[in-house]
């Protein structure tokens, strides 16, 4: 027979805090331990593996109301269908946190390359005084594609109706510092704060392999000037 474990021995081993342990006590994560004739909480062995599994949850990014629906799916005849579903809605999260830092990334490297010398104001003051935001726009191409020069016109002639000043970012598929979101996308793209602008039809085969419906019902590599036009303007306006 398993020899049981007081909290302060449990907490050593898991290397959580007897409050913490507690908590997840009364969160219904692990099974209230019995007591002792002296009255010492008394944990099984198996109390261990849980409170590990929590941890490991955690680090997933399961929350503990997630982890506790996990655990009593265990013995459910369904339950692999189930979790499939919970990390599935994980990962797309998990994605989208990438998504984020990837952006605040870009964003410092550009402030970092602005600050050139004294000024009176920092430019990281005005980004965090900018409250509306600036919209980020940018375009992915493939260097090896033969519609470069048209997809930048095709851009600029957008921005330029929709009011937008800013310019825009730049990624080329063969650059390995381009964000892992653009170079997913193919060429040509456009994106507004790392947001794919345009439905469009990937093609199996081909780097630059993105064709985009027009309203003759044509599918062509460059999306049509007043559908690209649409798609920016609700996101300058905001």
């Amino acid at each position: 027979m398993s020899t049981p474990l007081r909290i302060g021995r449990l907490a050593e081993l898991s290397g959580l805090t007897p409050d913490t342990i507690r908590f997840y006590e009364r969160l219904g994560l692990i099974t209230p331990p019995r007591r002792s004739t002296a009255g010492y909480r008394l944990y099984d062995p198996d109390a261990l593996d849980r409170l590990r599994a929590i941890q490991r949850g955690k680090e997933l990014g399961f929350t503990l109301n997630e982890l506790a629906e996990l655990f009593k799916l265990q013995d459910h005849p369904d339950a692999c269908a189930e979790i499939g579903r919970l990390a599935t809605a994980k990962i797309a999260e998990a994605e989208q946190r990438i998504h984020r830092l990837e952006r605040a990334r870009i964003e410092l490297s550009r402030l970092v390359g602005r600050c050139t010398g004294p000024r009176d104001v920092c430019p990281l003051y005005d980004v965090l005084h900018d409250t509306a935001g600036t919209p980020c726009v940018e375009l992915v191409y493939d260097p090896h594609g033969n519609y470069i020069d048209a997809v930048r016109s095709t851009l600029a002639d957008a921005c330029r109706h929709a009011g937008h000043r800013g310019g825009w970012e730049e990624w080329s598929l063969d650059d390995p510092a381009a964000p892992r979101y653009a170079r997913s996308l193919g060429a040509p793209a456009f994106l507004i704060d790392g947001h794919d602008l345009l439905p469009a039809i990937p093609l199996p085969t081909g780097r630059c392999c993105r064709l985009y419906p027009h309203p003759t019902g044509d599918l062509q590599p460059l999306p049509d000037l007043q559908t690209l036009i649409d798609a920016l303007e609700p996101y300058l306006r905001r």
